[in-house]
């Protein structure tokens, strides 16, 4: 008789961790990454930067901060014709303001990269420094780059309306695009960069996922808990070119999603990836807050994207190049 609760508290334990140990082995990539994310809390240093210079490459993200979305879009389309290309304007139904589309060289099949320009809200108060007024400031710096020197792979630059109005815009270019017959290669999505490196992240429900016994994928967003729903991790073998770019300066998120434009083109099958700055929490800090502001960007974060959007538009042409001389000597 005094062997059975002996025996019990045996199972019990070997039970418990049994358990933990498929919690551990099931959520060992959300534990890393959540690692990440502490460290980051820890070093956190608001003013650990180089401040964007007002005379430089992305001056006019200070204009662009305190503009309404009428204004941004203005300014976005007089910079793009003041480098050469002329925007082809995309309506958005239903919406006063449109998407606008660069191509900068040949037809298609383009690499296009992509950015929102609308504010969630035009308050005073609210700058959208990083969502999404930086990535805007790098697509525009690139483009005149690619203008000038343009690259003999077919690239376009997008920028979207409504991304903060349930994506309208994203879903209007994917419309367009299937009613132009519009040939897209790949889409590269900047959402919320600014400091640090970049990052690539799958896009779903935006948080981190953890897996729980009995429940299955939840995920956290800093603020909500919602049930998860399983997702496609982006193409190894775009991230593969990407971190040809960028080397150590590229990011591989799997459990840190994000939801952007990127999950539109995912849903409508286009080859699509998401980029933001790897520094989850800074951007944990800021999203939708009025702390996201400008004295919070780093002008080399910026500058490693319009690198990245100039170098990887050059590559392509050399892979398409590689690509062709391949089948020709086959």
């Amino acid at each position: 008789m005094m062997k059975l609760p002996t025996m019990m508290s045996r199972w019990i334990l070997f039970a418990c961790g049994a358990l933990i140990a498929v919690l551990l082995f099931r959520n060992r990539r959300s534990l890393a990454e959540g690692i990440r994310y502490l460290r980051q809390v820890w070093t956190w240093n608001p003013s650990d930067v180089s401040t964007l210079r007002l005379d430089g490459n992305f001056g006019i993200c200070y204009e662009l901060v305190n503009a309404t979305n009428t204004e941004r879009f203005r300014m976005v389309a007089d910079t793009l014709r003041g480098v050469g290309p002329q925007p082809e304007l995309i309506p958005v139904p239903g919406e006063a303001l449109p998407n606008i589309l660069v191509r900068l060289n040949n037809e298609g099949p383009y690499t296009v990269f992509a950015a929102h320009y609308d504010k969630s809200r035009e308050t005073p108060s609210y700058q959208g420094a990083c969502d999404n007024t930086a990535s805007v400031g790098a697509l525009l710096a690139a483009a005149r780059d690619l203008a000038h020197t343009p690259p003999s792979q077919p690239v376009a630059v997008l920028f979207t309306a409504a991304e903060e109005r349930g994506m309208l815009g994203a879903k209007a270019f994917v419309d367009w695009v299937r009613r132009e017959q519009f040939p897209i290669a790949t889409i590269i999505n900047f959402d919320m960069i600014g400091r640090g490196k970049l990052a690539t992240r799958p896009s779903a429900l935006p948080g981190i996922y953890f897996w729980l016994p009995f429940v299955g994928e939840i995920a956290f967003d800093g603020r909500v808990f919602r049930r998860g729903t399983s997702y496609p991790l982006p193409d190894p073998t775009l991230i593969e070119e990407l971190r040809a770019v960028l080397d150590d300066s590229l990011v591989e998120y799997q459990q840190f999603t994000a939801r952007s434009d990127s999950n539109i083109y995912q849903e409508a099958g286009m080859r699509t990836i998401s980029i933001s700055s790897d520094d989850m929490a800074y951007l944990d800090r800021i999203w939708e807050r009025d702390t996201d502001r400008i004295e919070l960007l780093d002008e080399a974060n910026l500058q490693l994207a319009a690198n990245l959007i100039v170098t990887f538009s050059n590559q392509a042409s050399e892979r398409q190049a590689a690509n062709s001389s391949q089948v020709a000597q086959e």
